[in-house]
């Protein structure tokens, strides 16, 4: 039987509305634009400094000190990432895999989709891989921790 008290646990973890795009394919081409085409179009995007070194989670002595994020959402990503690092310490920083860089602007589709990426708009970011993977869940991935309320809430 499930545990009853699930969503309470969740709630506590992300907060709500957890930020999923809900937004279809017609609706992010309207706001955004066409998506990147991989070896063709490429959306207007912004080089958005992050507050912390970051490593390249496929190789860690390789660092990046900025995201490629969509121009509408530029300023909105330099906010939260800001917020992140007044609310962690590089320590923090480090135990929550925000400091292995995951992913930005890739112009692909879904895998196992037959639509594009948010990662296409240069409006997703994926960070620790390895622990926050695709089929990771609220119990497994390393950002669902509660220690990690405060990086959703920024």
């Amino acid at each position: 039987m499930a545990d009853p008290l699930w969503r309470d646990r969740i709630d506590a973890i992300q907060p709500a509305p957890f930020p999923v795009e809900t937004r279809g394919q017609r609706e992010l081409d309207a706001f955004y634009g066409l998506p990147g085409r991989q070896g063709g179009y490429r959306p207007p995007l912004v080089q958005v400094p992050v507050p912390w070194v970051m490593r390249l989670a496929w190789d860690t002595s390789a660092t990046r000190s900025f995201l490629w994020i969509h121009e509408r959402a530029a300023d909105s990503a330099a906010r939260a990432l800001g917020r992140i690092a007044a609310s962690y310490t590089e320590a923090e920083i480090r135990d929550l895999g925000l400091d292995l860089f995951g992913g930005d602007y890739a112009p692909r589709l879904m895998r196992g989709a037959n639509r594009y990426s948010l990662h296409s708009w240069g409006i997703a970011i994926d960070f620790d891989p390895v622990r926050n993977g695709l089929r990771s869940t609220a119990a497994t991935a390393r950002l669902a921790q509660p220690d990690a309320a405060l990086f959703w809430r920024a």
